[in-house]
């Protein structure tokens, strides 16, 4: 039996113990918990598509009545998933674009051939991109950008190679901490937005979250620059690195139409999102 069908049958096999009585709680409240594991399992092994895991509580939710369904199906029309399915149709436009990839090689293309000034570059990109991206998506398109530039230089084996692991390392953290500047960081952000507004009874706006996190957010990006800098590296050059970037920004195909108005689009939203104040 493959791995991926161990974690299709676990989802359910942990759904099932919840039918066993145990610690005073009623049949609804560990069918629920029992509900929350399945779907747990399933969100991290993926051993089918998300959307069929989403989907969960309403079909089990049909089969033992743990409450009223009109509860759960408002669920899926709730503002915040809207506002999900928005950010991931631009985040979506960018990478079938390539805007993403466009701004990144414009960037590097910029920056010397020094190990330290790949990594600070690489982790502010990562930073900046992930303040209004997803990390998971930023970190997935920098690291395919920064492993064939690592294999054009010769520093393609990251076992091996020090300054692949040091390049590697600034994207994923970079993509870690520019989650915390801005709500479009992350969906996580957006739900704790709406958490926020729920337990306040008022609209909680994203400049409230910016000015409430800044500092926060902009010690910690410059605590870990430094420490990434401070991590020992035995290579001092990746020379052929700016070569590389400046021959990928010139054959870069034209920016498309649909690129264009993705820009236009997220530029508008973003726009829109932190100047609520002054049409509320």
């Amino acid at each position: 039996m493959n791995r991926k069908k161990i974690w299709l049958i676990l989802g359910p096999a942990l759904f099932a113990l919840s039918f066993i009585p145990y610690g005073g709680l009623t049949q609804n409240v560990r069918l629920a918990l029992g509900t929350v594991l399945w779907m747990g399992v399933w969100w991290v092994a993926m051993p089918v598509p998300p959307a069929i895991t989403a989907f969960l509580p309403v079909v089990i939710n049909a089969a033992f009545a743990l409450t009223d369904m009109s509860s759960i199906t408002n669920c899926y029309s709730a503002e915040l998933v809207f506002l999900l399915a928005g950010a991931d149709i631009i985040t979506m436009v960018w990478e079938i674009t390539g805007v993403d990839k466009r701004i990144a090689a414009h960037s590097l293309a910029l920056v010397g051939t020094s190990v330290r000034q790949q990594v600070v570059i690489w982790f502010l990109i990562s930073t900046v991109l992930s303040a209004v991206l997803p990390n998971t998506v930023v970190a997935a398109v920098l690291c395919s950008i920064a492993m064939a530039m690592l294999k054009f230089v010769g520093e393609g084996d990251v076992e091996k190679s020090s300054a692949a692991k040091l390049v590697l390392l600034a994207i994923v953290w970079g993509a870690n901490n520019g989650g915390m500047f801005t709500p479009l960081g992350g969906a996580m952000n957006l739900i704790t937005v709406s958490y926020i507004e729920e337990l306040m009874g008022a609209e909680f706006l994203y400049t409230d979250w910016v000015r409430a996190l800044w500092p926060f957010a902009l010690a910690v990006t410059v605590l870990t620059l430094v420490y990434l800098l401070l991590l020992p590296c035995k290579k001092k050059t990746l020379e052929g690195s700016k070569t590389y970037f400046s021959d990928l920004c010139k054959n870069l195909p034209k920016l498309s139409r649909a690129g264009r108005i993705s820009l236009i689009v997220f530029a508008a939203a973003a726009l829109l999102a932190f100047t609520r104040q002054l049409y509320q």
